[in-house]
């Protein structure tokens, strides 16, 4: 099977219209094996697209207020132990480390983030905050 790691490109879009492709190098391969990591990549461009997406100027100019309802919840321990608190999460695995976070493990998390997300009435990508919060 393929990496999961593995991108050649990346289209970004305008107002619907695709107008920019940025062609990455394959450099998955350049990494130490213990800096290959699915969930630390998978989390940081969470974060990336959520900081985005809470920039007034960017989501106006690139209309990105319509991707939000699709964005994860960028997981990290805190916010596992958070999920497993709610009653959808009672059933969630134990969490590992956010280094050994797979595809399969981080969707059952981000299906009881959805649940969560819409019985507050919230955005997915707002739990994080939510969670965060004293």
């Amino acid at each position: 099977p393929d990496n999961p790691m593995r991108c050649r490109s990346v289209s970004l879009s305008c107002k619907g219209k695709i107008n920019h492709l940025i062609r990455l190098p394959n450099i998955y391969n350049q990494f130490p094996t213990n800096a290959k990591s699915w969930g630390a990549a998978r989390k940081a461009l969470n974060l990336f697209l959520r900081d985005v997406t809470y920039n007034k100027d960017l989501c106006e100019y690139y209309d990105l207020s319509r991707i939000r309802k699709w964005l994860e919840i960028p997981l990290d321990s805190h916010v596992a132990y958070a999920l497993k608190k709610e009653p959808e999460g009672v059933n969630l695995p134990k969490w590992c480390t956010i280094k050994r976070l797979t595809p399969e493990i981080s969707r059952e998390f981000q299906t009881v983030a959805t649940r969560v997300a819409q019985r507050k009435r919230i955005a997915r990508v707002d739990l994080d905050i939510y969670y965060w919060l004293p």
